[in-house]
């Protein structure tokens, strides 16, 4: 069996974070929820939605897209996006015109030390 893709999101109400089902009840709005295991709903900032990759970091932590992310060996900083063209993940060089490509990147090489909405100093580079 498949596992359900998750999201992450920002509450709209008191800015944690919150883990689930994406679920949109006016898409128009911008009205958009996440649903967590126990069913319970919760209104997030549509911006700060983030796709789980289905990977972990070499500490074990998940890693979303907006995830700020250290390559351990090769010491680069970037942060994961998704890529409409191709349908992957990437990951996109701070301070650097430079696209990495995730699919070929090990996970045990990488170390998630924050995310774009948390730290919006590394958002600027966008």
């Amino acid at each position: 069996m498949r596992e359900i893709i998750v999201f992450r999101g920002k509450r709209a109400d008191d800015g944690e974070w919150v883990y689930g089902d994406t679920w949109h009840s006016n898409r128009e709005q911008n009205r958009t929820s996440i649903v967590n295991e126990d069913g319970d709903v919760h209104r997030v900032t549509s911006s700060t939605i983030g796709q789980f990759t289905g990977l972990k970091d070499k500490n074990g932590t998940e890693i979303y897209e907006g995830d700020i992310v250290e390559h351990v060996i090769d010491e680069y900083i970037g942060v994961i996006e998704w890529d409409n063209e191709i349908a992957r993940f990437i990951i996109d060089l701070i301070h650097e015109n430079v696209v990495y490509d995730f699919d070929n990147t090990y996970s045990y090489n990488l170390e998630v030390i924050g995310n774009i909405h948390d730290n919006p100093e590394y958002a600027e580079h966008q």
